[in-house]
């Protein structure tokens, strides 16, 4: 989990860089930038490694849940059972565009949420940075049986051990 230094540094480098992602020149005049993998590869460079990712970098074995989610991080096996939990992070006008850009940072695995606004609030584009170690390799869209899997891990990891073994 961040601490609340490690939100306050990841936040002012944010301002200080200028968010990299609403730079993206649009294919068309007047079309909203997109959320691109590079300007999201560039955002996830930027931002600090978490301290608690586990994460074996290696693709997973096809539908090998079971030991990915053993290998991941708590928050993040948290965030996929519960969803993310978001709040403000960063907001601003995009006069070139004439749009807003809206950020919100999840407190728990610290992924990014953009969000590309008319001026109207209608919702233009949107995507998400994901925190290192969030996405599992190999596996591609989880299942019914995948999730059941994920919110057993995510109970097991808070309940107290001597009230696991009498289930």
């Amino acid at each position: 989990m961040t601490t609340a230094e490690d939100r306050k540094a990841r936040a002012a480098r944010a301002r200080r860089d200028g968010n990299a992602k609403a730079k993206a020149v649009p294919a068309a005049k007047g079309a909203p930038p997109a959320v691109t993998a590079t300007a999201t590869a560039r955002t996830a460079a930027k931002r600090a490694p978490t301290k608690t990712a586990k994460i074996d970098p290696t693709p997973v074995a096809a539908r090998d849940v079971r030991a990915a989610v053993r290998a991941m991080d708590l928050t993040q096996v948290q965030c996929r059972d519960f969803g993310h939990s978001w709040r403000p992070y960063t907001a601003r006008w995009i006069s070139r565009y004439n749009q807003y850009e809206s950020q919100q940072l999840c407190q728990r695995c610290s992924t990014i949420k953009t969000r590309f606004l008319s001026r109207t609030g209608e919702i233009v584009s949107s995507g998400y940075d994901y925190a290192d170690g969030y996405l599992i390799k190999g596996l591609g869209r989880l299942t019914g049986h995948d999730r059941d899997e994920i919110r057993l891990a995510s109970v097991l990891a808070v309940l107290v051990e001597d009230t696991a073994a009498d289930g």
